[in-house]
């Protein structure tokens, strides 16, 4: 069995805080290291259930949180970027019996800790035909065009009710609950560890098929809300996109893998402003 392992660090256990996710201070080199130990402990549950290879996709922020040296031996480590497919890149390229997304979080425009969508910079809320989405939505639905099914998630309690909107058969491992923002009640990363080794055995002995978050069907009707207006001027230059407000761009996709390279490529333009 083959697994697919989107490894993130907002929803890790004892992470509350933007400091803790980037990079150049102590406490993100303290927050990088619960993010592997949390990676690990779904390895080797994985492992213990039958998995015989893994790969884990570095996709927080720089893309290059989770040193090599850290890892369990087994895995191979997908890092760096710019990636056909962002947080989820792998997919594409062999026959996984699942996917895992670790230390996830919710969408911009929802409750939760350190809720944001891609770029929290530049979008505000992101919805796919009336939906609110976030990361676990957008990269799912990509592992759904590919046959692949969500098997467990990890980050807060308002994840986990939207994860079992849009993904009822996958597991989920709460390791806080939100208490703002940039507030958490969180459990000790060593129960977050011992919760995620024994969901990850148990998912992997289970077989669930892949499908559509929410179940929303194509055409997909894109729309973004942006933080700036300057934002939508500039998205609004690409063909294809339509202005639908002052800080508002919308455009309609066939697929869940074209919508979130789109969403990669505006994120990216971003930073010319």
């Amino acid at each position: 069995m083959k697994l697919l392992i989107v490894a993130d660090i907002e929803g890790i256990a004892g992470v509350s805080t933007a400091l803790q996710c980037t990079p150049g201070n102590s406490e993100y080199e303290k927050a990088r290291q619960l993010m592997s130990e949390e990676v690990n402990a779904v390895v080797r549950g994985a492992t213990a259930a039958g998995a015989i290879e893994i790969v884990v996709v570095d996709s927080h922020g720089p893309m290059t949180n989770l040193q090599p040296d850290s890892l369990e031996v087994s895995v191979r480590l997908l890092s760096g970027k710019p990636r056909q497919l962002g947080m989820i890149e792998g997919i594409q390229s062999a026959d996984f019996h699942g996917v895992m997304m670790i230390g996830a979080h919710s969408a911009a425009g929802q409750y939760g800790v350190l809720a944001h969508t891609i770029n929290s910079r530049a979008f505000l809320k992101i919805e796919v035909n009336g939906q609110v989405m976030g990361e676990v939505d957008l990269y799912g639905g990509i592992a759904a065009e590919y046959g692949v099914p969500m098997m467990l998630v990890s980050g807060d309690h308002y994840l986990k009710d939207s994860v079992a909107r849009a993904f009822p058969e996958s597991g989920f491992v709460e390791v806080k609950q939100a208490r703002g923002q940039f507030a958490a009640n969180s459990v000790s990363p060593e129960q977050a560890r011992a919760e995620l080794f024994s969901a990850a055995r148990d998912r992997m002995d289970g077989g669930i098929s892949a499908h559509t978050p929410y179940q929303l069907t194509a055409p997909y009707e894109l729309r973004v809300s942006t933080l700036t207006q300057g934002q939508s001027d500039l998205f609004s230059l690409v063909p294809g996109v339509e202005r639908l407000g002052p800080n508002q761009v919308g455009w309609q996709c066939s697929c869940f893998t074209d919508m979130v390279q789109w969403l990669n490529s505006l994120s990216a333009m971003s930073r010319a402003l």
